[in-house]
């Protein structure tokens, strides 16, 4: 019996150590069973957009969500649309604003446009008259004859404030040049006080233009070369005056 002591205290503690061991292998694997990995904040912060963003129905036809919108691109393409659409808008407005006015927004534009083609002939007209030859000025002087001071006292009296420019032949001679537009200065400034009333610019136009007396000798010319007038007498009538007279 003394021996068999030891063998019962031996057994019991044996069981101990067994119970015991297996107890701790329960517990350890449920502890990996139940084991479930710890949300971090980052996570928490998309489940709660997601949530989110699942509650805010789409704008156009209230199908699916922000979410998908901006996954898939829908969202770009209905701003793009919302754009498109607002510009269409605005055209048709524009059209139906025109029809309705017409042709009242069309008749200055139809106007220039017809009166386009002759913008250049009137303002070849304009320099044609308002330019100054070799005869406006005086040969030894270099000063404008009176022939010069009336043109171009016309031309500051006549023309309206657009077409207030005094053109200057343009010669050959650089010197002549600057003399003549010198000369047209003082005298745009002795008579109206400055010579910023006109502009005052070269051209290369050279009009047929005669000082009066000149004109009025080729006139002259022009008679004396021509035979005398002869009025043929009516037959049957006496006199030249009874033939104009038809007495």
């Amino acid at each position: 019996m003394q021996h068999l002591k030891p063998l019962f205290a031996f057994a019991t503690v044996s069981l101990v150590l067994i119970g015991l061991s297996e107890a701790q292998e329960n517990s350890a694997y449920t502890s990996v069973i139940s084991f479930s990995k710890t949300p971090m904040a980052q996570d928490l912060i998309v489940v709660e957009e997601e949530v989110e963003m699942a509650e805010v129905p789409c704008e156009a036809c209230e199908l699916g969500s922000t979410g998908a919108r901006t996954r898939f691109g829908n969202g770009k393409h209905m701003q793009r649309w919302k754009k498109v659409h607002a510009k269409a808008k605005e055209h048709a407005a524009t059209v139906s604003a025109r029809n309705d006015a017409w042709p009242k927004p069309f008749d200055c534009a139809d106007r220039q446009l017809y009166t386009s083609m002759w913008a250049p002939m009137i303002n070849k007209g304009f320099e044609e008259q308002c330019v100054l030859t070799s005869n406006h000025f005086d040969p030894v002087t270099g000063k404008l004859n009176t022939f010069g001071n009336h043109t171009v006292a016309g031309i500051m009296n006549n023309m309206p404030q657009a077409r207030r420019t005094v053109f200057i032949h343009r010669d050959t001679d650089a010197k002549i040049n600057q003399q003549r537009m010198r000369m047209v200065k003082e005298t745009i400034t002795t008579f109206y006080g400055t010579e910023k009333l006109a502009k005052i610019e070269f051209s290369n136009e050279l009009p047929v233009k005669l000082r009066g007396a000149e004109a009025e000798k080729i006139t002259e010319l022009w008679y004396a070369g021509k035979p005398a007038p002869i009025i043929p007498i009516a037959s049957g009538t006496e006199s030249l005056d009874a033939t104009v007279t038809n007495r």
